[in-house]
């Protein structure tokens, strides 16, 4: 296993070195070159993580996918919503809702185009748009998600994917499924994918077989490069139907 924490290791894909339009001291928007108004991508990062560490916004990982978003012609999004220890999903979810906020009023985001993406224990944080999808939402994506509460971290009853998704209609969901997944974690996903094929849910499963969790900076392999690559045109294209 990979052991370079995520705050050092590389993405998987390589991306422009582009530099973020931020707002703020705290919401990083990577932009394509232009004037005219693109949908937008938010990333949601993990938790908890040592208190040591500097905020995910500004991990390799994230940037990447804010670049690479922005490469692909729409806003890539990272922002940080958690510090420490002890995660508090309570204040995660109001800055998340804050974060929103502030994007849909970007003078170059399109407001009623995004697309929210969750990373392993952000995954909760997904849960309140599972279950009532507001109509700016027009994907939303789970990589290596933490999609209950397996690890006793007290996640409140409304934040757990695992039974959101039977509200999600015809959201479309994408998640990026790691085959070497953490046991706990990979038994919650599979009770998840039961209960979105029982909800009729409209899911899309990328398998990553040999991926680990985190393996979209922990395995600089073809088969994570396909994965990620996958995933963000899964998603851009949910962005722009009907557009």
């Amino acid at each position: 296993m990979n052991q370079i924490p995520p705050t050092k290791a590389p993405f998987v894909l390589s991306t422009p070195d582009l530099a973020p339009d931020p707002i703020g001291d705290d919401i990083d928007v990577y932009l394509p070159d232009g004037d005219w108004q693109v949908p937008a991508v938010v990333y949601v990062h993990g938790m908890p993580y040592p208190s040591e560490w500097p905020g995910p916004r500004v991990w390799p990982v994230y940037l990447g996918y804010g670049r690479a978003t922005a490469e692909r012609g729409a806003a890539g999004v990272v922002f940080t919503h958690s510090s420490g220890d002890e995660p508090d999903y309570d204040a995660s979810a109001a800055k998340l809702d804050a974060v929103i906020d502030a994007v849909r009023e970007h003078p170059r985001v399109d407001g009623d185009r995004l697309s929210l993406w969750h990373f392993s224990g952000g995954g909760p944080l997904s849960a309140d748009y599972l279950r009532e999808p507001p109509p700016w939402l027009r994907c939303l994506a789970l990589t290596y998600p933490m999609l209950d509460d397996v690890r006793g971290f007290g996640i409140p009853q409304r934040m757990r994917p695992i039974d959101a998704i039977a509200h999600a209609g015809r959201l479309p969901v994408v998640l990026s499924n790691a085959g070497r997944e953490r046991e706990d974690l990979a038994e919650a996903v599979t009770r998840f994918r039961a209960a979105a094929s029982n909800a009729d849910a409209n899911l899309t499963v990328i398998e990553v077989p040999d991926g680990q969790h985190g393996f979209d900076f922990a395995d600089h392999t073809q088969q994570s490069r396909q994965a990620v690559t996958q995933a963000l045109d899964t998603v851009l294209g949910h962005l722009r139907q009907g557009s």
